[in-house]
C-alpha cells in the first residue's frame, strides 16, 4: 500500500440514487448492477462515481447481517423517492465534513485503512458521527490492486480548548 494521506474536507449536500442491502460485501458488483438497471429503468442518470454506506461492521454483526446502501449520485433536482418492493429509491444527503483516506486494493480489504483513519481522528480530537461512505474511484472489478477507494467518516470536532 502507497503513503496513504488523511484530510477533511466539507461535501455539500447531495442527491443519491440508492439501493437499501443486507449482506455480506462479496455482493457489492451484484448490488451495484442491480441499482443501475433500476437507474436505466427509471430514467435517473448517475453524475459520478458509485459509493456506499455502511452503518455496521463484521465485528459488530454476522458478515450476512451487514446493513448498507449502494448509492450512485444524481443531479440536484431528482425527486426523492422511496419504493419499498426493492428497496430503492432517491434521497438528499445533508452537507457533511468527513476525513478522508484513498484506499489502494481491494474493497474487501479496507481495514487496515479504515484503522489508519480511525487513529487519525482519534488524534485530531474529532468524532465519528454516522456511517461510513466508501466512494469507489475505479471499477470494483479491476484487479485488487488497481482498485481505488476513498473511505469517508462523517466527524466533528470533540475538544474545543485547543
Amino acid at each position: 500500500m502507497s503513503q496513504q494521506t488523511i484530510s477533511t474536507k466539507d461535501l455539500p449536500e447531495r442527491k443519491v440514487f440508492y439501493l437499501s442491502c443486507r449482506g455480506a460485501w462479496r455482493q457489492l458488483p451484484e448490488m451495484l448492477a442491480k441499482l443501475s438497471d433500476y437507474s436505466s429503468r427509471n430514467g435517473i442518470k448517475s453524475v459520478g462515481s458509485p459509493s456506499g454506506f455502511y452503518y455496521n461492521t463484521p465485528q459488530d454483526v454476522a458478515m450476512n447481517d451487514l446493513i448498507c446502501e449502494v448509492c450512485y449520485p444524481a443531479g440536484l433536482d431528482a425527486q426523492e423517492h422511496f419504493d419499498e418492493g426493492p428497496k430503492t429509491g432517491v434521497k438528499r444527503i445533508p452537507a457533511t465534513r468527513v476525513a478522508a483516506i484513498i484506499h489502494e486494493g481491494s474493497y474487501r480489504k479496507t481495514s487496515a485503512s479504515y484503522e489508519k483513519l480511525q487513529s487519525w481522528i482519534n488524534t485530531n480530537s474529532l468524532e465519528v458521527c454516522g456511517p461510513a461512505e466508501e466512494v469507489y474511484l475505479t471499477d470494483i472489478n479491476k484487479a485488487d490492486g488497481e482498485q481505488r477507494i476513498e473511505i469517508r467518516l462523517p466527524v466533528y470536532i470533540t475538544d474545543v480548548s485547543g
